[in-house]
Parts: structure tokens; sequence; C-alpha cells
């Protein structure tokens, strides 16, 4: 209950600071045992790019603002990701400060970790000369994060604002391929590995996306759907909006999707394992997290994550570990939802 709260504090903040519909519309908090809660609070602006060779326009079309469209051109960019870089640490001053301590679950030492995650899209659509337009951007990632133990500090007024603030960790990032080939690669992996050709439970709808994040580890997230019989689960409402063999046949197709749930989570579990060992950019105490979206055809979607440590990952690949026992080490949490925001 705390986290849902929380995620709906954070969502109106970001609607307040960033003054567009943009923002906030997907905010997700996760609990992850021995680390804490992290929230990602996601934007899917796009930008058509209008220009001729290197005199650029942006213009946003996803969300208008509620100033009105907004237009940037290319010198201007730079202090539009500032600005909003600044917003960013404005939501996460007044969340942690003003509303942390709402969220009660957390150990002293864990954190509350706050993932802004812009993802900023562009698109040239008039300019002949492909290689005189502006590099596409990457998402860019800024995080805020701060112990539990250090807001019930500060609530009890042993820590000044200034002083309370300062223990806030900033950190930003740009998401690069070439500086995370093996996220990249692994993300890759996945993809393949659960095309319709290869599964016969759940395929991954698209290419997966990842977020890496400088001492927690690497979210990779991936939506999908059943690849067995799911058009047999097709309701027909009448008139009313009812049907007499809804229950039944929501009742049907829940049974075959746990048991086809289960099957791939142990296949995909042991895929964690091997191919993880691919991975040498996180620290032997970060994380791989992995985020599973299952489109539950007409009855909503269902959410699993899935997290380890490397250190798990490389003791199996050392042969220290069992690929059973590593296993056993995954922490899984499954959820339902009624819809999916992407």
């Amino acid at each position: 209950k705390d986290i849902e709260v929380a995620e709906d504090v954070l969502s109106t903040l970001a609607s307040q600071y960033f003054e567009t519909d943009s923002w906030g519309q997907g905010v997700e908090g996760n609990y992850i045992e021995g680390y804490g809660l992290v929230f990602t609070i996601r934007s899917q602006e796009e930008a058509f790019i209008l220009g001729w060779k290197s005199d650029n326009v942006r213009i946003i079309t996803r969300n208008f603002t509620r100033k009105g469209v907004q237009v940037i051109e290319d010198d201007e960019l730079a202090d539009v990701q500032m600005e909003r870089e600044d917003q960013m640490k404005s939501i996460a001053f007044a969340f942690l400060k003003n509303y942390g301590f709402l969220i009660r679950q957390l150990q002293p030492n864990e954190k509350i970790m706050l993932n802004f995650v812009d993802n900023f899209k562009e698109k040239a659509v008039i300019n002949p000369f492909p290689e005189d337009r502006p590099a596409q951007r990457n998402s860019s990632v800024l995080t805020a994060e701060v112990a539990q133990k250090e807001i019930k500090t500060y609530r009890a007024k042993k820590l000044s604002e200034e002083e309370f603030e300062a223990r806030i960790l900033f950190g930003t990032e740009e998401s690069n391929a070439e500086l995370e080939p093996d996220l990249e690669l692994l993300v890759s992996m996945f993809s393949r590995l659960y095309q319709d050709d290869l599964t016969e439970t759940f395929a991954i709808r698209s290419e997966g996306r990842y977020t890496r994040i400088k001492g927690l580890g690497a979210i990779l997230e991936f939506d999908l759907y059943g690849t067995y019989n799911e058009n047999s689960f097709s309701i027909e409402f009448d008139d009313f909006g009812d049907c007499e063999s809804c229950e039944k046949q929501k009742k049907a197709f829940e049974q075959e999707f746990k048991t086809k749930h289960e099957v791939f989570l142990e296949d995909f579990k042991e895929n964690i394992i091997e191919y993880g060992r691919t991975v040498s950019s996180l620290a032997a105490d970060e994380r791989l997290i992995f985020k599973l979206h299952f489109d539950n055809h007409q009855f909503g979607g269902t959410d699993t994550e899935l997290s380890i440590t490397r250190s798990v990952i490389q003791a199996y690949d050392e042969q220290k570990l069992s690929l059973a026992d590593a296993m056993e080490e995954i922490k899984t949490t499954t959820s339902k939802v009624e819809h999916h925001w992407r």
C-alpha cells in the first residue's frame, strides 16, 4: 500500500514540476530485498527534427506542455537538458524530505532510489543529408538515493534541511551501447531466445531495453505474449456488457496462464544464470534485474521481477555453486496489473 501511495505522489510531483502530461504517467515502485525501493519515473516525449544540414529545430509532439508546443533549436538543447536535470533534482528533494518517511517497510540501511528515465526520441523528417543530422540522443538517466535511516534522522530534527540534502546521492549517466556492450548483447540474446519459433510458452514482443544504474546494477525489461492458444479464450459480451461464460473462461485462462508461466520461469531462470555469465561490466555486489511484462489477453496483465547479484553468477561460473543452487538465489515476485504503460 505504501508503495502505491508513493507512486501517486511521485506522479503528481512530476506533473507539477515539469508542467507536462508526458512525465509521471509511468511511475513504478519495486522493492529489492537487501537494497531497498527503486521508483522509476518515465517520460516518453518524441520530437520531429526539421532542418537543413546543421540548422535543426526540434518540435516536441507526443505531449504538449501546458504552455503549448515546445520548439528547441540545436544550440538550445544542452540548456533544456540541464533544466530538466534541475527539475528532477527538485522532485527528488521534495519527495525524499516530505514523503519518504511514509514508506515503512524498509530496514534502516535500505535505500529509497528515484530513477528518472527520459526516453526522449528524435526523428529527422526533413534533412536530405543524413550525415549532417544530429546524433539521436540516448535515454538519459538521473538517480537520487538516500538510506531510510537518514530520512528518520531528518524527521527527528537531528539533521538540518541542508545536511539532509547533502546526504542524497545523485548520479547521472547516458545509456550507451558502446559503454555497456555486454548488457546490449544480453538483451539481444534474450530477445532471440524467446521468439515464437523457439518457445512454446511466452515470446518477447519486441527488442528489450535496459537501464544501467551504478551501485544497483542493470534493469532489463521485456514485454511478452503467450504463444499457446490464447485465441481460444475469446469473450463475447451481450448488449448489457455481460456474458454468462465469462467467469468460466477467465478461470480456464488463468489456469492455463499459471501453468505456462511456471514452465517459462524455470527456463528463464536457467538462462539468467547461463547467459548472465557473459556480463562483465557489473560489480560483484550489483544485480541483474529482469522486469517481465506479460500481456494476459483480455484479462489485464502480469508483472514478474527476477533479481540476482552478479556474485552468485560468478560463483556458478567458477563451479562453486551448482546450477540448481544458483537458480534458488534468484528472487522472484509476481503481481497482477490492469494494464501496462510503456
